[in-house]
């Protein structure tokens, strides 16, 4: 079987990546209401600015784990998403998350691994870039994964990851749009 009829037939048996984000997000902030009931996860008020914080991130991290689960493994911004959220790593930032956000990762069946050789194998990739500039760079920042890649692979995946971004929005605005 040809490599072209193999995809033709994966992707026509699977369903659209719309679809597969919104079942797993929606699971996912299913598994957020379960294990922290609005009002009753802290001694906070539920209206304070600190359990609205500490919400928002749990669903920020529902929709990103949602978004490169529901693309897999073939991308290495989903991969490198997965690994930095199973690693307990706050998405765009350096520092770890909260111990309550750390549960969080726990409560939607992430794990925290630790890899060596894939941190190195992402140093080696970095080092074959040549010549960064200032705008490659920010790609590399913004984009999951994209200091490891060359600036082909990274204005490939950074096309692929802005359209998942775009669904992302797209299924978060239609959910919105269906609350009371």
């Amino acid at each position: 079987m040809t490599a072209s009829r193999r995809e033709i037939i994966t992707s026509s048996s699977s369903p659209p990546l719309r679809t597969r984000f919104a079942l797993r997000f929606l699971k996912n902030l299913m598994k957020i209401k379960k294990s922290t009931p609005l009002g009753h996860s802290s001694s906070l008020p539920s209206s304070s600015s600190l359990e609205i914080r500490r919400r928002t991130q749990l669903i920020k991290l529902a929709a990103y784990s949602s978004m490169a689960r529901a693309v897999g493994s073939r991308r290495v911004w989903s991969r490198a998403l997965i690994l930095k959220l199973s690693a307990g790593k706050r998405i765009g930032h350096r520092s770890s998350i909260s111990l309550s956000a750390r549960s969080s990762l726990r409560c939607l069946g992430m794990k925290r691994k630790r890899s060596k050789t894939v941190t190195k194998r992402f140093a080696a990739k970095k080092r074959q870039l040549e010549g960064p500039c200032p705008g490659v760079v920010e790609l590399q920042r913004l984009v999951p994964g994209g200091e490891s890649m060359d600036l082909c692979g990274l204005l490939e995946e950074t096309a692929h990851f802005v359209q998942c971004l775009e669904t992302q929005v797209r299924v978060m605005r239609s959910i919105a749009d269906q609350l009371p």
